[in-house]
């Protein structure tokens, strides 16, 4: 069996607030990517999914402090230098931002942005021919018509589903190991959603690029990924194969979250939405971070925090009721 691409261990990020305690918005996460896993996690917002993706790319603000592990390729990447790690960024590891309006310089063309972040990487493309023909080969790639004109274009000239498209190409310019979407399909509609989500497959079967999504669509982990991690308050609660998790939660916030998705095989009914808010990461909560929203709680899930235990070969939870306890209460 290969090493992992990426390990995570008991990553923590925490910003520090005067005269009052630190305030975590992740603690405690460990998981793997294997070489060329699609691994999905998903959450609320506010569950630390996006924190946790920054911190592999030492993205985080200047006063988030972090702890923990973070290897890629054996590397410890809070260990690099500045020099590696901007050597690492868009080369070996890319990312798809939420918001491609913010990603791209307003006053610089689509094409130079891509064609710079594919010369910072590769010495043999730098010429101004070879960059012009590989970003329109790009974004003929991921579905932008007559690519060599719009190339020129500037970004508020695109749609937002091109705006999309096109950061997504500048991500996967340089074929990297690992790929980290953060919703990349906010906000577009449905007919974009399938060509974004076709380019990643496509990437992943071509190349072997691993990939970890970001996302709070159900629907788009259970059509792309392999494994699907659910984050609440900062914490991995539970942890497996997609079909697995999906079809059989361990967890009560993760029965609870897929209740909450829409199903048009019954039409007129009222969704079902989770009681109460996610804890406010400023004021520490004892127990389970989800008791106080959970139908199921007991005495000890509000005085100890379970540790994330297997109950299963490749899946892991969060939880103190017993595997079955879920399925039985539920009935």
């Amino acid at each position: 069996m290969s090493a992992p691409l990426l390990s995570i261990r008991e990553l923590g990020v925490s910003f520090p607030r005067k005269e009052a305690p630190s305030t975590t918005v992740v603690e405690g996460v460990s998981f793997d990517i294997m070489p060329g896993e699609i691994v999905g996690i998903v959450g609320e917002s506010g569950s630390g999914k996006s924190m946790t993706a920054r911190s592999v790319l030492r993205l985080l603000p200047k006063s988030a402090e972090l702890s923990g592990s973070i290897r890629f390729r054996g590397r410890e990447i809070p260990e690099m230098t500045d020099e590696e790690i901007r050597d690492m960024r868009g080369a070996l590891v890319s990312m798809v931002f939420q918001d491609p309006m913010t990603s791209f310089n307003p006053v610089l063309r689509i094409g130079d942005q891509i064609g710079e972040a594919i010369a910072l990487h590769d010495r043999a493309r730098r010429g101004r021919r070879a960059l012009r023909d590989r970003v329109a080969k790009l974004l003929a790639l991921v579905g932008i018509a007559d690519p060599a004109e719009r190339a020129r274009s500037y970004p508020h000239e695109f749609s937002g589903g091109m705006r999309q498209r096109a950061l997504t190409a500048m991500a996967v310019a340089n074929s990297p190991a690992l790929l980290i979407a953060d919703e990349p399909t906010t906000a577009l509609d449905v007919t974009v959603q399938d060509q974004v989500l076709s380019l990643l497959r496509e990437l992943n079967e071509n190349s072997g690029t691993a990939i970890l999504l970001i996302t709070h669509n159900i629907a788009v982990v259970a059509s792309l990924c392999r494994r699907v991690i659910v984050m609440y308050a900062g914490r991995v609660i539970e942890d497996g194969p997609t079909d697995e998790v999906l079809t059989a939660p361990r967890h009560p916030y993760t029965w609870s979250l897929l209740q909450s998705v829409p199903r048009i095989d019954q039409a007129g009914t009222r969704l079902t939405a989770i009681k109460g808010q996610p804890p406010d990461p400023a004021t520490p909560l004892a127990g389970c971070k989800f008791h106080p929203r959970c139908p199921w709680a007991e005495q000890r899930c509000g005085e100890q925090e379970p540790a994330l235990s297997p109950i299963g070969e490749a899946h892991g939870v969060r939880c103190w009721l017993p595997m079955n306890g879920i399925a039985a209460a539920a009935q």
